[in-house]
């Protein structure tokens, strides 16, 4: 119709993807990558499928919920690896695609006979990416991982909950997700490679490492002052003070933070009450001690 904006072009609709991962690390990945246009043949087990596709209730119908959301823009086949045929067949889709993803344990396609080092000779252009706990490499290559396991070898746990806690998970499976954002990365930058060079590459992305890049910035404080990092609840340590506060209001709560030395104010008219939030300035380096609210600010704690 007149006046309609065209549709916009996704920038990955010529790439082909054959997504052999299962459970949540591979499939995330490969649905982001499929919101961005890429066809994704999904390979699963035959007469099992992949294992999250018995990780319910809650469901959608008959699937559940768990797998419903990780697999929109999909399509999927069914290959035995454990058979000739099923390999020849592997090897033939590898041919025509660009892009091979997958998460099982360190060494299984290597058993299986499908690892990188065939693949490529079937299709030099072909990108391997490989969604791992530890790595291919290293003195952890071969133990399993789950979610909650990387989220406490990494100290994600350690200084997450309310002071003076134990620690405890994130709220999603962080370590899992960013995983697999950090193979989707990956694969766009082989794919950058690809197309400048025609080669395909090996991409090898750990879950530990995916949270140690989150914790960079933890790190980096720990060796600038030596002081171990623990929970904080909603506070923020380069920021200070920041938290939520508790109001006298029922209906709603604050939150307040110091962030520089500037000021701004912020209109609470939809609450019915006017007044002006003020950022206070923030306390010279080294000091934890907030300066007083100006007489314009109204504190709620």
């Amino acid at each position: 119709m007149r006046g309609e904006t065209p549709p916009m072009q996704l920038p990955l609709e010529d790439v082909k993807i054959l997504d052999l991962s299962h459970a949540l690390a591979g499939p995330f990945c490969s649905t982001m990558l499929g919101d961005f246009g890429a066809q994704v043949v999904k390979v699963e087990v035959p007469g099992a499928g992949d294992i999250a596709r018995g990780w319910g209730p809650p469901f959608y119908n008959t699937e559940t919920a768990y797998f419903v959301r990780l697999h929109r823009n999909k399509k999927s086949i069914e290959i035995d690896f454990k058979k000739e045929a099923g390999k020849e067949l592997f090897f033939r889709l590898v041919e025509r695609f660009d892009v091979v993803l997958e998460n099982y344990r360190v060494g299984t396609l290597d058993k299986l006979g499908i690892a990188y080092d065939r693949a490529r000779v079937r299709n030099p252009g072909i990108i391997y990416c490989s969604v791992s706990g530890f790595g291919q490499t290293g003195p952890y290559r071969d133990r399993a991982a789950l979610d909650l396991i990387v989220q406490a070898e990494s100290g994600m746990i350690s200084i997450t909950g309310e002071p003076g806690s134990r620690g405890v998970r994130n709220g999603v499976s962080i370590a899992d997700m960013v995983a697999g954002m950090w193979a989707a990365f990956g694969i766009m930058n082989a794919l950058r490679v690809k197309e400048k060079t025609g080669k395909g590459q090996y991409v090898d992305v750990s879950m530990l490492e995916g949270q140690l890049g989150l914790l960079q910035g933890t790190v980096g404080a720990y060796m600038a002052d030596g002081v171990v990092p623990e929970p904080m609840g909603t506070a923020y340590k380069a920021c200070c003070p920041i938290r939520p506060s508790a109001p006298k209001l029922k209906s709603w709560r604050s939150l307040w933070a110091v962030t520089n030395s500037g000021g701004f104010s912020v209109p609470s008219s939809v609450l019915k009450r006017c007044w002006t939030i003020r950022a206070m300035p923030r306390t010279p380096p080294g000091s934890r001690t907030a300066r007083p609210l100006s007489k314009n600010s109204r504190r709620f704690f």
